[in-house]
């Protein structure tokens, strides 16, 4: 990230990868805002990297750039102005997770318990407001051997169906409050 040069942050699967010792697939890289987005595309092409998808923000909220980098994909996002806003949209606490360039680790206060417990537990927030996509993150956790009880099916399968009542009235909620933590760490 610091070869970018501009304020971004990652957050998400690419942690949980690294804080459970597993090989990353791919990175988002988030953004403050689409201006410093652009110039971070603009320092990624002219380096050489390879553009390989651009999506819809119809599909990922706010869209998403892609790039192949260092062995992997790197998802360039635009999602909250800052780490805190961010991970406040993610919707389990595995992945409540963000650090950015200068070092600075924010997660959701569960984040670390729950990894090691293997527990999904969901926080309410809303990456996607596609169902599919939705069915598809909660299906690859638990194949991943994260457990989730009824209460907490039912709080998903809840907030799912009050998302489609939002979105039918265009009245969506992405972000959701809970305690988060912050720690400077070395890169």
């Amino acid at each position: 990230m610091r070869e970018l040069d501009v304020p971004c942050w990652t957050a998400g699967g690419y942690l949980l990868d690294y804080f459970t010792n597993k090989p990353w697939r791919d990175m988002d890289i988030f953004f403050p805002s689409k201006d410093i987005m652009l110039e971070a595309i603009d320092r990624m092409k002219s380096k050489g990297y390879e553009l390989v998808d651009i999506y819809d923000p119809n599909i990922i909220k706010g869209g998403a750039v892609i790039f192949k980098w260092e062995g992997g994909l790197v998802d360039f996002m635009i999602n909250g102005a800052n780490p805190e806003e961010t991970i406040r949209t993610f919707d389990f606490t595995v992945c409540c997770c963000s650090l950015d360039s200068e070092g600075e680790l924010v997660f959701h206060k569960e984040y670390f318990n729950h990894i090691d417990k293997r527990r999904l537990e969901y926080t309410g927030g809303v990456m996607y407001s596609d169902i599919q996509q939705r069915l598809k993150r909660l299906k690859k956790y638990i194949s991943k051997g994260y457990g989730i009880d009824q209460a907490g099916i039912i709080h998903w399968i809840d907030g799912v169906m009050e998302q489609q009542v939002q979105i039918f009235t265009n009245r969506v909620k992405y972000t959701n409050e809970f305690d988060i933590c912050k720690r400077s760490i070395k890169c």
